[in-house]
């Protein structure tokens, strides 16, 4: 052992250093101040490691055995007791992993994690059974005061049974939240709850302590399949969610100083394998309704032949098939006849909807006939129709010695006697509590929104929203009540009857009534009371009724105290009762303060409301929130909550929470959470002050002002008045307006801008009048003159200077009228001069055009031709200035005019406005086009002593134009004649023309003085044959033309 515990030194206060302790069989205790991270403890042979001391973070712990697993203590023993030191504060990292695994057939060893004060468990712990047999081990991870468990612990066993892991602080709550709630409030988050229902059976346990009842509360959603779910509970077990158990999943609930209340959620369970026990008796499980006639003891109506039994519901029921069972009178009540029921029923959140009793002939009809020294609860009807005699209530007939709880019923009722919402007659010790009823309950004698009748019972707690009618003992809670106790109950249906009838209970005798209320209409004849109708009660405390909703005045009520609404709506009005004016209180009664009567907190479900943002926002006059929102804790629904949060108004910072938001009875009980946070900033606002002006000698005119950036809001306005240090005799000059007293309140970021108070001079005014004058465009000006009158001068003052006149003519204006204005006199410092020129003054100069005379020069040009460029002569005047003539002389004569003379005249020549303009006309002539015409002849031949052939050629134009065309035809002829002889003759063509336009020379082409050309004829001479005689003289010789071609 000293080996090891020199080893174990090495791993306190050494972070990160993995160092080995080994021992064999033996045990390990580790004592002081404690810290093991990233070091490992091993003890092998099923040994036991402790540590003792304080504080303790913990990284590694072995415990393995040979055959059993071993045992490990780490702040404290099972539950905390034993003589073992216990830890302050416990911590397991995520890292961390603490084994007491078998071997063999050996079985789980055992964990136990604890501290008095706050434990955070993340990390992992395995006390597995051997692989051949054996169980697993036990493990218990406990904060007396708080537990933040994230971790896992694997107890299974191959061949045995899983072990157990118990889980064990004061107050908890299985959400989806953070691992630690308020105060010492402690969460298990449920998918960290699921997966170790895997590995383990787990048992969550707490112990009361501070101001925690040790409540377990399951908040969310739970699911599992398998392994056991034990929920043991110092106070209450509290089921505000669905909890789903399949597969082979068990539910144990234990309660020592409380009870299962299942208000908001429900426990269902999907397979024949599930389990179920509260308070260590086993639950037969019911998820059918069953059959007509049914004695099984295993669906609803079956419990009837079993009626001594423990029974859950396990799914919600649909019992409308009811109406049709035993010829039409339904369900047979459960211990309505020779057998009472006198087991446990706990409906586990689960509702039976659309079920049918109609037997007026019987009595104890009810869900249950008579229920004798039974307990009923977590059980809702929907729409149920119940008819009986005597003793007849929705849930329960007739109700001995037994215990309602956590209950609620709709739909309608009716008998003859002792006829209630829920229970028709309650006696000999009963007990009802947290129940409530929309029932409409109708019976002849003794009929209430919960029971009938009540002997000798306690009612506390209970809502009814129903209807009750019939003819006397009527009361919106109970009818007739006797030697019983009323506490905590509101009625606010109708109450309807004969008498002895009143919102609360119709008669009470014997009775107690405290803190109690009606707000129902009351309907009756005689013995009518907003709360009792008929008071024989030994103590009527604290309990009220509503004035004006009842009908019934302050004065005319036997019992209690009459109120309006408004004093209903105030925590003030109810100081004696158990009221919660804040949200989350353990208290009996809520109230929304302003907004709602006491709502009873059982019927509420808790809701804690976080206010979340930063809002910011500009003083508009209206309330604002500005990016300030609110959402309900865990994901619940707001759909319940009615009003909104309250917004601001003026500037300034302000913590947003949940006023102004409330809810109404059967929904939440909010509870303020996180806190949002408002600014409002003072609205931006700009004020220029008006500058205004006055004459030298006024008073001072109004001081006034605008807005010029930013506005108002509404009908505010701002107040107070301007300032100025200018009086009546102040000089001519510049005075500042300063803010003075005006002021737009706290709610405005106001930044003033000055103004100026202006004194002017007094006006003076001279008038000049001009002389007429004139002059011609482009002369000198003429001598300028006129005369001055003075109006406004005060004091004898004078004016100074001298009287000169101009005038805004030039040498070089152009001709038109132009002003001549007057100038040069000048008053003191304390007038302005106001100049004023005669209106004749603008036009007293007038300036006239200037003559000048041009002509046209004469211009010719030959038929075809573009016209020549038109000048023209300036004969008289002149131009002045440097001023030109512009435009240009016309004719009408254009390019396809014919030969001839015309007019050229002034067109758009212009020498200006300036100028008066006279224009002489001249000539264009026209003279012929010079014309060519060339005749070619073509080359022609003939034998001679034949005609002429046909002669003909070509033509040759130039200086045609205009697309102009010759006239006539071109005729060709020959000086040779048929006798000519051999030889080439002259062809000479004729006949053209071009008219009147053109001056026409016609040539013949060079080769037409040969172009004809007359061939030789062929000739065949043959001379004659001749005779001579010898010695003869030669004989004439003779010949004959044998041939000739012509």
């Amino acid at each position: 052992m000293a080996q090891a515990q020199n080893l174990a030194r090495n791993i306190v206060n050494l972070p990160g250093e993995a160092t080995s302790v080994g021992g064999s069989d033996g045990n390990i205790v580790l004592m002081g101040q404690v810290e093991a991270r990233g070091g490992t403890v091993t003890v092998a042979g099923g040994g036991t490691i402790t540590l003792n001391a304080v504080s303790i973070d913990v990284s590694g712990m072995e415990a393995r055995g040979a055959q059993d697993g071993g045992a490990v203590r780490i702040g404290g023993d099972w539950n905390g007791e034993g003589p073992m030191l216990r830890a302050e504060n416990l911590s397991v990292d995520g890292r961390s992993v603490i084994r007491a695994d078998a071997a063999g057939t050996g079985h789980g060893g055992s964990v136990v994690l604890w501290s008095d004060g706050r434990t955070d468990f993340a990390g992992t712990i395995s006390a597995r059974g051997g692989g051949v047999g054996g169980d697993g081990g036990m493990a218990e991870v406990s904060g007396r005061r708080l537990l933040a468990y994230t971790g896992a612990a694997d107890l299974r066993a191959v061949a045995g049974r899983t072990g157990d892991l118990l889980l064990d602080p004061y107050n908890i709550t299985i959400s989806n939240g953070p691992n630690t709630g308020p105060g010492n409030d402690s969460i298990i988050n449920a998918t960290t709850l699921e997966n170790q229902l895997e590995t383990a059976s787990v048992t969550i346990s707490t112990r009361g302590g501070g101001t925690q009842a040790g409540d377990i509360t399951v908040a969310v959603p739970l699911a599992w399949d398998a392994n056991t779910l034990t929920l043991l509970a110092a106070g209450s077990v509290n089921v505000d969610a669905v909890m789903t158990a399949g597969g082979t999943a068990k539910l144990a609930v234990l309660t020592e100083n409380g009870a299962l209340n299942v208000r908001g959620g429900r426990v269902d369970f999907t397979s024949t394998d599930n389990g179920l026990s509260i308070n260590g008796d086993a639950y037969t499980i019911i998820t059918a309704l069953g059959e007509a006639g049914s004695a099984t003891g295993t669906d609803l109506q079956g419990i009837d032949g079993r009626p001594g039994g423990f029974y859950a519901l396990g799914a919600d029921l649909d019992a409308s098939a009811t109406a049709g069972w035993n010829g039409g009178a339904g369900f047979a009540p459960i211990g309505g006849g020779a057998a009472e029921f006198t087991g446990k029923f706990d409906g586990l959140g689960h509702v039976i909807s659309g079920l049918t009793i109609q037997r007026p002939d019987q009595s104890n009809v009810g869900l249950f006939g008579t229920a004798a020294r039974a307990a009923i609860g977590n059980v809702g009807l929907i729409n149920a129709q119940v008819a009986g005699n005597e003793q007849v209530g929705t849930l329960v007939g007739r109700f001995f010695n037994s215990t309602l709880r956590n209950a609620h019923a709709s739909g309608s009722v009716s008998g003859n006697f002792f006829v209630g919402g829920l229970v028709g007659f309650a006696f000999s010790d009963s007990t009802i509590r947290a129940a409530w009823s929309d029932v409409a309950t109708s019976g002849g004698e003794a009929a209430g929104g919960i029971a009938g009748g009540a002997i000798n019972a306690f009612v506390s707690e209970v809502l009814s929203t129903g209807s009750t009618s019939g003819s006397a003992h009527l009361g919106g809670i109970v009818g007739l009540v006797d030697s019983s106790t009323i506490a905590d109950a509101h009625a606010s249906g109708t109450v309807s009857g004969t008498s002895r009838l009143g919102g609360l209970l119709g008669g009470a005798y014997n009775a107690a009534i405290i803190n109690s209320y009606a707000s129902g209409r009351v309907h009756g004849q005689s013995d009518t009371g907003g709360l009792v109708g008929v008071d024989a009660s030994r103590l009527i405390a604290s309990s009220y009724w509503n004035t004006e909703t009842s009908g019934i005045a302050a004065s005319a009520s036997q019992g209690g105290v009459g109120k309006t609404t408004a004093e209903l709506q105030k925590a003030a009005t109810f100081a004696d009762w158990s009221l919660d004016n804040v949200g989350g209180q353990d208290a009996v009664w809520r109230i929304y303060e302003g907004y709602t009567a006491p709502l009873l907190k059982v019927f509420l479900t808790p809701a804690v409301v976080d206010v979340t943002g930063q809002g910011s926002a500009v003083y508009d006059g209206t309330a604002q929130l500005a990016g300030v929102s609110y959402a309900l804790r865990g994901g619940l629904s707001a759909g319940p909550v009615k009003g909104g949060l309250i917004g601001r108004t003026d500037a300034g910072t302000y913590a947003i929470g949940m006023d102004g938001l409330y809810s109404g009875q059967l929904g939440y009980d909010l509870i303020g959470g996180t806190v949002g946070s408002l600014t409002i900033t003072p609205r931006p606002l700009v004020i220029t002050a008006d500058d205004i002006t006055r004459i030298y000698g006024d008073g001072n005119p109004a001081l006034t002002y605008a807005i010029t950036e930013g506005s108002l809001v509404a009908d505010e306005a701002l107040r107070g008045a301007l300032f100025t240090s200018a009086r009546g005799d102040s000089d001519v000059g510049r005075y500042a307006i300063g803010a003075g007293t005006l002021t737009a309140g706290p709610n405005y970021a106001v930044l003033f801008r000055g103004g100026t108070l202006t004194i002017t001079p007094r006006a003076l005014t001279v008038t000049y009048t001009a002389d007429m004058a004139s002059r011609i465009y482009g002369d000198a000006g003429p001598a300028l003159g006129g005369n001055v009158a003075v109006g406004g001068l005060l004091d004898g003052d004078a004016l100074s200077g001298t009287a000169v006149w101009h005038s805004d003519a030039t040498d070089l204006s152009g001709v038109g009228r132009y002003g001549v204005t007057g100038s040069g006199l000048s008053a003191g410092g304390n007038y302005v001069l106001n100049t004023v020129q005669a209106a004749g003054n603008a036009t007293a100069l007038t300036i006239a055009k200037r003559a000048i005379t041009v002509v046209a020069d004469d211009q010719f040009r030959v038929y075809g031709d573009a016209n020549p460029q038109l000048g023209y002569s300036v004969i008289h005047g002149g131009l002045v200035n440097g001023d030109t003539l512009h435009g240009a002389l016309a004719t009408d004569a254009n390019v396809r005019s014919d030969v001839g003379q015309y007019v050229i005249d002034a067109g758009a020549l212009s020498a200006g406005e300036n100028y008066d303009l006279t224009i002489g006309n001249g000539v264009l002539r026209i003279a012929p086009r010079p014309l060519t015409i060339v005749y070619g002849a073509d080359a022609a031949e003939r034998i001679y002593g034949d005609a002429n052939p046909l002669l003909s050629g070509d033509v040759t134009v130039i200086g045609l134009a205009n697309g102009d065309r010759l006239s006539g035809t071109a005729d060709w002829t020959s000086d040779a004649g048929i006798r000519s002889d051999v030889g080439q003759f002259r062809v000479t063509g004729a006949g053209l023309d071009a008219g009147a336009n053109y001056s026409v020379t016609q040539l013949q082409a060079d080769g037409n003085d040969r172009a004809l050309t007359v061939n030789k004829r062929v000739l065949y001479v043959a001379a004659d044959d001749g005779i001579r005689l010898e010695g003869a003289g030669i004989p004439p010789l003779g010949y004959t033309i044998t041939a000739a071609i012509w």
